[in-house]
């Protein structure tokens, strides 16, 4: 499905995706729903699930019962999807919630990451697919967190990036050291935590991605709810300026205008300015869809050794060098000797 979706389908999976997340209805997306052929509805139903999203196309078909007819096993699929991913996601929210608890008992200061952090700014939370839980602790605290939680639930290992990985009632915790994924001082950017930390952790997260095997929809929409939930609690001048320091914002610009675009979201980083080009992120959008795990050769590679694995992310990296030059040329490099040092270490 993923490379090899019409422009009518992705019109119908956007404007549902805007009634999940209370952004303003496309005029006529009720019109071009009515005309879905059952085949249509299997399609969509495919491409929400390789994006990540069948939960919240869920929750847009529920608001529009009565309205829209969708096929009975297409129906019963999302219903059985959207209860999968609500039970994981209060599974999630229970062992994130004890995880933050035990680690301040410890006098620790964690502070959760990543698509975690986006999940509260749902209008639906539970119904966002829930994926690792990645926690942030300031260096110093990392020692003390590692050995409690390795007496919890065993030995960590380590990732290429310096994070420490843990398996906990059948989920993947990831403990970090550093927020920011990216190559500019920690020092010269928002404290942690912050309403500015937070829109350039995710912004970098998903930068990562789209220069790498891929990124899907479920990322994009975590920036459209961040960035409505804290707007007018950052600050656009200082916003822009870490953009600048961090070498981000001919690439901040671009997600911003598909945000806009696509979802009808103002992020509010770039008052008055015009929308960018953003073409390029959306092919990689739906080239591979979530992760870039449903492009057809990254799925023979996800099967295989680790080996394959680890060669298959730096033939993508490599194939993303247009994108990445262009958008983010500094993080590129950086990613890059990264992935050459970590993941390559076979």
């Amino acid at each position: 499905m993923s490379g090899q979706v019409s422009i009518h389908l992705r019109s119908c999976l956007y404007g549902l995706l805007r009634i999940a997340l209370r952004c303003p209805e496309p005029e006529g997306l009720r019109v071009q729903l009515t005309l879905m052929t059952d085949e249509d509805w299997r399609n969509l139903l495919t491409l929400s699930r390789e994006q990540a999203v069948s939960g919240l196309v869920y929750e847009a078909l529920s608001q529009l019962e009565g309205i829209v007819k969708v096929p009975e096993d297409v129906s019963l699929d999302l219903l059985m999807d959207a209860s999968r991913i609500e039970h994981r996601s209060r599974h999630l929210q229970t062992l994130t919630e004890s995880l933050i608890g035990a680690l301040r008992e410890k006098g620790l200061h964690p502070v959760i990451m990543k698509g975690p952090s986006a999940a509260d700014m749902y209008p639906v939370p539970a119904l966002r697919v829930s994926g690792d839980i990645d926690l942030f602790l300031p260096p110093a605290e990392v020692p003390t967190a590692r050995a409690f939680l390795a007496r919890s639930y065993g030995k960590a290992s380590s990732a290429a990036d310096g994070s420490l990985h843990f398996m906990a009632h059948g989920c993947d915790i990831d403990l970090h050291s550093r927020y920011y994924d990216l190559s500019a001082n920690e020092k010269d950017l928002p404290e942690v935590p912050s309403p500015e930390a937070t829109i350039l952790m995710l912004s970098a997260h998903i930068l990562k991605h789209a220069m790498g095997p891929g990124v899907g929809l479920r990322q994009i929409c975590d920036m459209a709810m961040a960035s409505r939930s804290l707007r007018g609690k950052f600050d656009h001048d200082f916003l822009r300026k870490y953009f600048r320091v961090s070498g981000t914002i001919a690439w901040n610009r671009m997600l911003a205008s598909m945000i806009h675009a696509r979802l009808g979201l103002d992020t509010g980083f770039f008052p008055g300015k015009k929308d960018r080009y953003f073409l390029p992120l959306e092919r990689i959008v739906f080239a591979g869809g979530n992760f870039g795990h449903h492009d057809k050769g990254r799925k023979k590679a996800l099967f295989r050794s680790a080996k394959v694995r680890k060669v298959d992310t730096a033939f993508r990296f490599l194939l993303r060098i247009p994108f990445s030059l262009r958008y983010a040329p500094k993080e590129y490099t950086r990613y890059l000797i990264s992935l050459l040092k970590g993941n390559l270490s076979l």
